[in-house]
C-alpha cells in the first residue's frame, strides 16, 4: 500500500480545508481526534513545526496562555484518562505544548507532578529492584502476579521496566524465583485474533486479504483488505493509547481504519476514516454470515473462555453444548 505523497502546497490546502470546516484554526489535538496524524507529521517534516505550517497557511495559530493552575488541572485530567500519572515520554508523544509549559513554569516535570498531588512514576528500575518488587507482590498476593494484575494495580511503570530489562514477562518471573503463570491470556488473545480473521475472511470472500503484511514504515497491521484499501486492527481490550498507536502507524496507508474489539470503551475520536467495531456489531456480522459454530465460539469469548482449552471441553463437553 503506497504512502500518501505530501507537498507544502498539499499541506496548506488541507489545513485551510479543515479550518473552514471547524471555523477556526485546528490544533494538533483536533487533528489527532480526527485521526490526522499523517497531516501533523507532514507539517513537521516540511515546515519544521506544526505552528510554522499554520502560519504559512495564513491561519492564526492557537495560543494557550499556560499558568501553573492550568498545568496542574491538565495533568490531573490526563491522570484520570490514563489511570496513572503520564510519564515524561508519554507527554512528549501527545502534548508537546504542555511539556514546554511545564519546563517554563516548573523547570522539572516531577515538580509539576508533585504540585498536582499525583504519584511520581520515575523510579529508576534495575533488575534487582524489579525482582525485589515482584517477590513482595507475590508474597502479598499469595501467587505469582499476572500481567493483568499489574495493570489493575496501576503498576504500569513496573510492567514497562520488566519489558525493558528482561524482554519477556515470564523471564522476569523465573529470575525472581517465581513459577510463571500458564499463558492463558496470551492464548486467549491469539485465539481471539484467529477468530476475527475467520469472520473477516467469510465477510470479504471476493477480496484479497493480507494478514500481518509489512508496510513501508516496518509495521504490520493485523488485516489489510487490498481492494477497499482498508486496515483492520484486532484488539482484545480497547484503550486510547493502543488506538492512537494504530492511527499513527496505519492511517496514512489506508482509506479506512477499523478497530475490532472484545472489551473496553471506545475512545472519543471523531473521524470519518476511523471505525470501532464493538462486540454487539461483531455479533450482528456473525448472524449475517449465519454460521452457528462461529456464533457459539463468540459467546464463549464473551464469557472469557477460550473455546479450544481443556477446561472448556471438560466443563461444557465441547462447543456444540453451549446454549445460544
Amino acid at each position: 500500500m503506497r504512502k500518501k505523497k505530501w507537498s507544502k502546497k498539499k499541506i496548506i490546502q488541507e489545513l485551510k480545508q479543515i479550518a473552514n470546516e471547524m471555523h477556526r484554526t485546528p490544533r494538533v489535538v483536533d487533528l489527532a481526534r480526527k485521526g490526522r496524524w499523517d497531516l501533523v507529521r507532514a507539517s513537521q517534516r516540511f515546515f519544521g513545526t506544526y505552528v510554522n505550517a499554520v502560519k504559512r497557511a495564513r491561519l492564526k495559530p492557537n495560543k494557550i496562555y499556560w499558568s501553573k493552575e492550568l498545568i496542574i488541572k491538565e495533568l490531573r485530567r490526563l491522570y484520570k484518562q490514563f489511570g496513572h500519572t503520564p510519564t515524561y515520554r508519554e507527554l512528549r508523544k501527545i502534548r508537546l505544548d504542555l511539556q514546554a509549559a511545564i519546563e517554563r513554569h516548573f523547570k522539572k516535570y516531577n515538580n509539576a507532578v508533585t504540585a498536582a498531588n499525583l504519584p511520581l512514576n520515575n523510579i529508576r528500575w534495575s533488575k534487582n529492584k524489579i525482582i525485589k518488587q515482584l517477590k513482595n507482590l507475590a508474597k502479598r498476593l499469595g501467587h505469582t502476579p499476572t500481567e493483568r494484575e499489574l495493570r489493575r494495580m496501576n503498576l504500569c511503570d513496573l510492567f514497562g521496566a520488566i519489558q525493558r530489562h528482561f524482554k519477556s514477562y515470564n523471564r522476569a518471573m523465573e529470575s525472581a524465583g517465581l513459577n510463571p503463570n500458564e499463558p492463558f491470556y496470551d492464548n486467549f488473545w491469539k485465539e481471539w485474533e484467529k477468530f476475527v480473521i475467520k469472520i473477516v475472511k467469510k465477510l470479504y470472500k471476493n477480496e484479497e486479504i493480507m494478514i500481518h503484511q509489512r508496510l513501508e514504515n516496518n509495521t504490520r497491521p493485523d488485516i489489510i483488505l487490498k481492494s477497499s484499501n482498508k486496515i483492520i486492527e484486532i484488539k482484545l481490550n480497547i484503550c486510547t493509547e493502543t488506538v492512537e498507536n494504530g492511527i499513527k502507524n496505519y492511517l496514512e496507508y489506508c482509506n479506512n481504519l477499523e478497530f475490532w474489539y472484545l472489551r473496553g470503551r471506545k475512545p472519543e475520536l471523531v473521524s470519518e476514516k476511523i471505525k470501532f467495531v464493538n462486540p454487539k456489531e461483531i455479533e450482528k456480522l456473525i448472524l449475517e454470515i449465519n454460521d452457528k459454530i462461529l456464533f457459539r465460539r463468540f459467546l464463549l469469548f464473551k464469557k472469557g473462555i477460550t473455546p479450544n482449552n481443556q477446561y472448556f471441553i471438560d466443563r461444557y463437553g465441547g462447543i456444540f453444548n453451549v446454549r445460544c
